[in-house]
């Protein structure tokens, strides 16, 4: 991934950063147009829902237009996606110490300002499955909006990496930029006052991790006096432990699994589902999928993508390797055109919004072939 070749003309600087605001504006573009298309899916799923019931003929009428209005929301983040699928990324297994040090060499050779050499919390080697450019802009990109809401000294920022055991993100790698002492920074962290070139960087840092499966969480941490800003990121590498026996072979009341670390959309798909006359449970990430997988046989998976810790490509990978044939479909928000052109695995990929009818045609027809081979 190269977004500072040719074709990126608009080039700034922030607070001595030598940035792409092109690709900064792209990024940010991408990530608004993946969460508006989850609360297009929220109210579409919900309005399904009620459509499926009792309703006189007035309030299915409202209920109709809702969802029409919900749809045509959704042809309009058509071209925000178009503009963050032009940025290709790779991910690979990658040293994500070795990343933040060519990320903290970059800040020096454009800045000046010396983050230290970035370190693991306990002197272990921390792999991640990233895109390694995508990453080195993203901090950037943290460090350029710490940049321009301190006005009074240059920020004292240190980066560490290692394992989440526990919080946003759990069960993968964090990289996280750690700014102390500075109340201004804080301050824009809470919402206060933050200017918009601070929006505008995190937003595209968020693209940035997103596109390689992971989130940025920002929070203050007061008992250390300092702003956290976590890339939550998926392990390089996944322990497919002891599988279960097969899993029952599918049947007209489908078993299915949702998984969405948007809470609202997975209970939502997953009431439409049981409406239906499936069983369907939701589960926030990829980790707590493989432990339901484990417990009981399911029929289908449905997954994001773009999820903390384990994304949806590494999961589909481990279903794969230890439950062949489970069929598994996959929804995103941010760059369908991307993935299905790029990972070229068999699978289905839904954009979202995605509505039960649709997404039960793709399930039939998916069981329809695992019972026929």
């Amino acid at each position: 991934m190269n977004p500072r070749g040719s074709e990126w003309t608009s080039i700034r600087e922030v607070e001595g950063i030598a940035v792409d605001r092109q690709a900064g504006l792209t990024m940010a573009a991408g990530i608004l147009a993946h969460e508006f298309n989850n609360l297009l899916s929220v109210i579409l799923l919900n309005a399904g829902v009620l459509l499926d019931g009792e309703l006189g003929d007035a309030q299915r009428v409202r209920i109709a237009r809702i969802a029409e209005k919900a749809r045509r929301g959704a042809e309009l983040t058509a071209s925000l996606l178009a503009a963050s699928r032009s940025l290709r990324v790779d991910p690979a297994d990658h040293d994500l110490l070795a990343i933040a040090n060519v990320a903290v060499r970059r800040v020096a050779e454009e800045t000046g300002l010396d983050l230290g050499r970035a370190a693991t919390m306990d002197g272990s080697p921390a792999r991640a499955h990233v895109d390694a450019d995508a990453t080195v802009l993203g901090i950037l990109d943290v460090v350029s909006a710490v940049c321009a809401v301190v006005r009074s000294s240059r920020p004292s920022i240190a980066i560490e990496v290692d394992a989440i055991a526990s919080g946003p993100g759990a069960g993968g790698v964090a990289l996280r930029l750690v700014v102390h002492g500075s109340d201004e920074v804080a301050a824009a962290a809470l919402g206060e006052n933050p200017c918009g070139d601070w929006t505008i960087r995190l937003m595209a840092a968020a693209g940035y991790a997103q596109a390689s499966g992971g989130a940025l969480h920002v929070f203050v941490e007061r008992s250390r006096g300092a702003t956290i800003f976590q890339f939550s990121l998926p392990p390089a590498s996944l322990d497919a432990g002891d599988a279960p026996g097969p899993t029952a072979q599918a049947s007209p009341r489908l078993r299915i699994l949702v998984v969405d670390d948007d809470p609202d959309l997975a209970e939502a798909m997953s009431e439409g589902l049981v409406l239906r006359g499936h069983e369907a449970e939701a589960c926030a990430s990829g980790f707590a999928a493989l432990d339901l997988l484990a417990a009981k046989p399911w029929d289908a998976v449905v997954s994001d993508i773009s999820m903390p810790g384990m994304s949806g490509y590494q999961l589909l990978d481990a279903v794969q390797a230890r439950w062949p044939g489970l069929p598994v479909v996959l929804m995103t928000g941010f760059s369908r055109a991307i993935t299905e052109g790029e990972r070229r695995i068999p699978v289905r990929i839904l954009q979202k919004p995605v509505e039960i009818p649709d997404l039960l045609d793709v399930l039939a027809s998916l069981s329809a072939g695992r019972s026929s081979g």
